[in-house]
């Protein structure tokens, strides 16, 4: 199998989970806000590969939409720094901060998303709709599996230790921070971040096979996304699901008066 590929689909398994062992560590001993993930680690070599194997070029991408994300990234950044000099040259140093060095985690953080913007487009080209779609089913079962887990810590006495010895390398919350809280975060690093990781990423996902398939499956999938996404107690996870459940509403009524 093309190493490329196997390197593309981890990348997008790994998009979830908060951290693999070590990369939590490694964020610290650099810099405790330092935007290194697994996305990010498996996105720059990822992209080394690609580099490599197209002998050190990058082709120019003709799909418009990518070209579109790439520069608003980039005029982003371009805001990012000319707001913070505006600032810098009146205010200076402020507490041992200053503007400047305050906006580079965002800086990089949106050069990171030029890049797997990219890295995306030109990977969408090699890796078939299929191998995604396969990674991308078995993540559901791997998520929803983890929220049905963390929801049993809360709610069946005993399950923590069961919890805790299935995650032994650390790459979930642990139980006492899952007890703590009374909510459930999914593969997140807290109950927020589910927002990212179900309304955004995997719900519309299973809505979409709902849409284009008559599989039972998805709908199951479906409705446990959203009955699981309550326990997070989060509002940006409430938001993030009604407006993914509202664009699937349309999207089906749409499909089925035409």
């Amino acid at each position: 199998m093309n190493i490329q590929k196997v390197v593309f689909k981890f990348y997008l398994f790994a998009m979830p989970f908060m951290a693999f062992p070590g990369v939590a560590q490694l964020r610290r001993a650099i810099a405790p806000n330092s935007p290194i993930s697994n996305s990010l680690i498996l996105l720059m070599i990822g992209l080394c590969l690609f580099a490599i194997f197209q002998n050190g070029k990058f082709p120019y991408s003709k799909d418009a939409l990518v070209t579109k994300g790439v520069f608003l990234c980039l005029k982003l950044n371009l805001l990012c720094f000319v707001t913070s000099l505006a600032l810098f040259i009146p205010f200076g140093p402020l507490n041992g901060e200053n503007t400047l060095r305050a906006s580079f985690p965002s800086i990089v953080f949106m050069f990171v998303n030029a890049a797997a913007f990219y890295y995306n487009a030109v990977m969408f080209r090699i890796v078939t709709r299929e191998e995604i779609e396969r990674v991308l089913n078995w993540l559901i079962v791997v998520v929803l599996g983890v929220g049905v887990l963390q929801l049993a810590v809360l709610k069946v006495p005993g399950m923590a230790l069961v919890y805790d010895l299935l995650n032994f390398a650390d790459i979930l919350v642990d139980s006492s921070y899952l007890r703590a809280g009374g909510r459930i975060c999914f593969t997140g690093s807290e109950p927020a971040a589910a927002g990212g990781i179900v309304a955004v990423f995997l719900l519309p996902y299973t809505f979409s096979k709902v849409l284009t398939t008559r599989y039972f499956k998805y709908k199951l999938y479906a409705l446990l996304f959203i009955m699981l996404s309550f326990f997070t107690y989060s509002s940006t996870v409430y938001i993030g699901i009604l407006i993914s459940t509202g664009l699937f509403g349309y999207f089906y009524i749409r499909q089925h008066i035409t």
